[in-house]
């Protein structure tokens, strides 16, 4: 029961629902009180790493530590806590306190794009037909979204969209730049450590004590929510659900968090949105299945030719 695909499925879309829904309470927060991205995303960071350090220590032990006594391995932290975590997670809210948590999250999923791109140029080969096609729907839809085909206005602020690039760069930075970490000494402390250095450098750069909060039940609740469902609990479910239904199957099912984002933007933000921006949503979306399903195509070619290989005489 507790190893099931089908709980597999469950855990990988609440992880996804729960993604979007702190995003959701983040534009909440923007609308109805004083705080800004600069305050929320440093109190995000620094008490979500100390959570996760925490659990590393519980289940992990006294290893929590050792990546301090790797220079190399510590230099690779530092450039992935700002580069990534900390990078990824402002322009993701500053996108969202700019245009809304629907543009943002989409607007983040064009990451798979950027990764793909940095390993054709690694590899120094021309792009496969599935990785030109995914190029191709992320630029049509971008397009749709930021000038809804009208080339002498742009539909979002320069600024919004420029975050929302900004946050796609960072996350595949975030996604690449910490696998060796994570192999080494292990997924919780390196993401823990992360998000504390990020938090860090992000607290002393935008001091957020210093911004006027309005401290009331709103805040606390929406903050726990960001905080424990939307980094915590999230990353825990989802990450389980992809050991359970397979790397694929769970960047597909990823999706659920830029759709849970639209509709939480429509029906509960009151956002509103034109043919145009629905248009290139699906189209940046549709890019998920089209690579995930032509990377797994070209795993399993690969696969049957070494089998070929070794079953010839």
């Amino acid at each position: 029961m507790f190893s099931s695909p089908r709980l597999g499925y469950c855990l990988a879309i609440s992880g996804g629902v729960l993604w979007a829904v702190a995003g959701a309470c983040g534009q909440a927060l923007f609308r109805n009180n004083t705080v800004t991205a600069g305050w929320l995303v440093p109190i995000r960071l620094v008490l979500a790493g100390l959570l996760f350090l925490l659990l590393a220590r519980l289940t992990m032990g006294p290893v929590l530590g050792q990546v301090w006594r790797d220079r190399r391995a510590l230099g690779l932290l530092l450039v992935y806590a700002l580069c990534g975590v900390a990078t990824s997670q402002y322009t993701f809210y500053g996108a969202i306190q700019l245009a809304n948590v629907a543009f943002s999250t989409v607007m983040c999923y064009i990451c798979p794009i950027f990764i793909l791109l940095f390993t054709i140029l690694r590899e120094r080969r021309r792009p496969r037909f599935y990785e030109a096609a995914g190029v191709v729907l992320v630029v049509v839809g971008v397009f749709a979204c930021a000038t809804h085909f009208d080339l002498t206005r742009l539909s979002v602020s320069p600024a919004a969209l420029v975050m929302g690039l900004l946050c796609a760069v960072s996350s595949a930075v975030n996604t690449l730049l910490p696998l060796s970490l994570m192999k080494k000494y292990g997924l919780l402390p390196t993401m823990g450590w992360g998000m504390l250095l990020g938090g860090g450098v992000m607290t002393a750069l935008f001091r957020p004590w210093t911004v006027p909060a309005i401290v009331n039940s709103q805040l606390i609740g929406f903050m726990a929510v960001i905080i424990l469902g939307g980094t915590v609990l999230a990353f825990s479910a989802y990450m389980r659900g992809v050991q359970l239904v397979g790397p694929v199957a769970g960047v597909v099912l990823s999706a659920v968090e830029p759709l849970t984002a639209v509709v939480l933007s429509v029906l509960v933000l009151k956002d509103s949105f034109t043919p145009a921006d629905y248009f290139g949503f699906a189209l940046i979306l549709l890019t998920i299945p089209v690579i995930s399903i032509g990377q797994q195509r070209e795993t399993k070619q690969t696969a049957a030719a070494l089998e070929q290989e070794r079953s010839a005489p």
